[in-house]
């Protein structure tokens, strides 16, 4: 695993959690009373409040992932501060059409938890007064927050939006993960069974994806992704072409467009040759999230190879073991190349407070 830390700057990872708000008619004008005092906030420690506490939450959740009141992790957050969280965790698909309705209407949560905000939505509906400014809840009621904001200005900088304010607060990812999102993992368990060893070049590991599609009975996909910018390693190994999800990346200086370079090229028409063979799942370049994973734990088991972040999560902690990274390939030049997402590590959407809150102190804290 990554030595890097992940931490996340939300109500979560620092504990900070509850959210409330304070509506605005400015951003910088708070016009809703906050009434935390009269639930019996506290200064420090636990409980966040005395008197009994209700607040909304709303946001995105994976399509998989249980309900947040099931979780033990919640439960500990709401039976350690005394507020009481009303959950409208949406999966992500649902939770973006949703999230636009209500933030033009009225009926808003009290907070939005992994809210799915885009720069432009948070620009916007902080400037409107929908998302409260943040900068001085922080300071009077998240210690832990500020103290880390004042270590990162990195962090303050990115969380901070052009008119001085923040509306939302981040998360933060340090493994490494959102550098190189993606990696190759091969079934260890099916070289045995045929007698091959983990390959080492682009041309071993034809050889073996094609062994898996003919030699493994029961509808083997030799090769499976959610998206063609998952393969970009297997792209640079081809043509020597760094890639990602984006197709810009910065080369001695200049930005280039990897799509209209030869290297890129080149590693397109040696795929589209795999995938004729039937050597990569025909729904790569399609599927979402859900339908991919349900292969992964398919019976009998079906992923000879596939490109993702982690193991357990696409085919099940059971068959973890059967499954390893792949090292990076060289390249025609012999050189091998781990591509860079353009991805940031600061996420600047994770949490905001709507200003019809009451309790944004509490919320805060």
């Amino acid at each position: 695993m990554p030595s890097r830390r992940r931490f996340t700057l939300s109500a979560t990872a620092l504990g900070v959690t509850m959210l409330g708000i304070t509506g605005c008619s400015r951003p910088s004008e708070r016009t809703t009373e906050d009434l935390s005092a009269d639930v019996g906030l506290t200064d420090s420690g636990q409980p966040i409040v005395t008197e009994e506490l209700t607040l909304t939450f709303g946001g995105a959740k994976s399509a998989l992932a249980p309900e947040f009141e099931t979780m033990e992790l919640v439960k500990t957050w709401q039976e350690d501060s005394g507020i009481e969280i009303v959950w409208n965790n949406e999966p992500d698909e649902v939770w973006g059409e949703k999230k636009n309705l209500l933030l033009a209407g009225g009926d808003l949560p009290d907070a939005l938890f992994t809210s799915g905000l885009s720069d432009a939505e948070v620009a916007k509906y902080g400037a409107n007064g929908t998302l409260i400014a943040l900068e001085d809840l922080i300071g009077e009621n998240a210690p832990t927050l500020a103290a880390l904001l004042d270590e990162r200005p990195d962090i303050k900088a990115a969380i901070t939006a052009s008119d001085g304010h923040i509306y939302t607060l981040p998360s933060v990812e340090e493994m490494g993960l959102v550098e190189f999102p993606r990696m190759l993992f091969l079934n260890t368990d099916w070289l045995e069974e045929l007698g091959l060893e983990m390959p080492t070049t682009v041309e071993e590991c034809h050889d073996v994806l094609l062994a898996f599609k003919e030699d493994i009975p029961g509808g083997v996909l030799p090769l499976s992704f959610m998206d063609a910018g998952d393969i970009s390693d297997l792209i640079a190994a081809i043509g020597g072409q760094p890639d990602n999800h984006d197709h810009r990346i910065v080369e001695d200086g200049e930005v280039v467009f990897t799509a209209n370079t030869e290297g890129f090229r080149d590693a397109i028409a040696e795929l589209h040759s795999w995938y004729t063979e039937g050597l990569i799942d025909q729904e790569s370049f399609s599927q979402d999230y859900v339908k991919f994973v349900s292969k992964g734990k398919s019976d009998p088991e079906t992923l000879g190879s596939f490109f993702f972040w982690e193991i357990p999560e696409v085919v099940g902690p059971e068959r973890a073991d059967h499954y390893a990274v792949v090292p990076i390939f060289p390249g025609p030049d012999g050189v091998q190349r781990a591509c860079v997402a353009n991805n940031q590590e600061i996420n600047r959407g994770a949490f905001a407070i709507t200003h019809t809150n009451e309790y944004a102190a509490a919320t805060m804290r």
